[in-house]
């Protein structure tokens, strides 16, 4: 997700996103200067065109539900999925609320209304966490990536267990089966649900845990035309670390010609809620 936006911007966004003409005027350009040409929506077939196709015209209503972190760890135990969780231990709109909730040494402090974030919070660095969560509360999923589903996403915290170190990575799902899989700090690279390279130098990617994540991404994405699913590999469990509707244009610029091709035929189109 980009970073905070001047209140400038803020409020020409706020003005701009009121109509859906400005939306998707926001949406063409973003896409064309992140991918490098203009999108052809009329008859789409790269994945990047039929994504970009999809966040202007599946208005699913589950996804502005699923916008927040609790309901997605709700949503995880519908689908039988909740051995993927980590502990929750408090959920608050304020900082102060989550200090008055009785928790471990160590929790990784979550924003609630953004799709990602995290603050290993201690007893001795709660000013800087509260520094953490201020920026959260600055930050719009809605304005800064035109992410329609975060419209109404309120500002808040969820406190959870904290599981120290392993292997993040982003499993993407089309048409409900996972189709890549890439390290959250590596977009250079990618393999598919195997762990057989895709894209970008370097050999199979198999670390423990990571058929649960792709079992779980399966789960979660079966209703979906797309979804990605972040989770956290330590100690082989794969535990979850949030879900979106969408993908930056920064990470699916490093996709191949070929391949921005050939998952294209994997994306189904919708249109629900225009």
């Amino acid at each position: 997700m980009a970073g905070t936006l001047t209140w400038r911007e803020r409020r020409r966004r706020s003005r701009l996103f009121r109509h859906e003409e400005g939306m998707a005027a926001f949406l063409r350009e973003s896409f064309r200067a992140r991918m490098g040409f203009e999108a052809d929506l009329a008859s789409p077939r790269r994945f990047s065109e039929r994504l970009l196709w999809l966040r202007r015209n599946d208005l699913d209503p589950l996804q502005p539900v699923l916008a927040s972190y609790p309901a997605q760890r709700e949503y995880l135990r519908a689908k039988k999925q909740e051995r993927c969780l980590a502990r929750g231990y408090a959920e608050g709109a304020t900082f102060r609320e989550i200090l008055r909730a009785p928790f471990p040494d160590r929790v990784l402090l979550r924003p609630t209304h953004l799709p990602e974030g995290g603050f290993l919070l201690t007893k001795a660095n709660r000013r800087d966490a509260l520094r953490a969560a201020r920026q959260w509360y600055a930050q719009s999923a809605f304005l800064e990536d035109g992410a329609w589903e975060y419209r109404e996403a309120r500002p808040g915290l969820f406190a959870e267990e904290a599981l120290g170190e392993g292997e993040r990575v982003r499993v993407l799902c089309l048409g409900g089966e996972p189709r890549l899989v890439a390290r959250r700090e590596d977009p250079f690279r990618a393999w598919d649900a195997t762990g057989q390279p895709l894209f970008g130098a370097g050999g199979p990617f198999r670390p423990d845990g990571l058929e649960r994540a792709v079992l779980l991404a399966r789960a979660l994405a079966e209703e979906f035309p797309f979804l990605r699913v972040d989770a956290l590999l330590t100690g082989g469990r794969a535990v979850f670390e949030g879900l979106r509707f969408y993908e930056e244009w920064s990470s699916l610029a490093q996709i191949p010609a070929s391949l921005d091709e050939e998952f294209g035929s994997f994306l189904p189109l919708r249109r629900v809620g225009t």
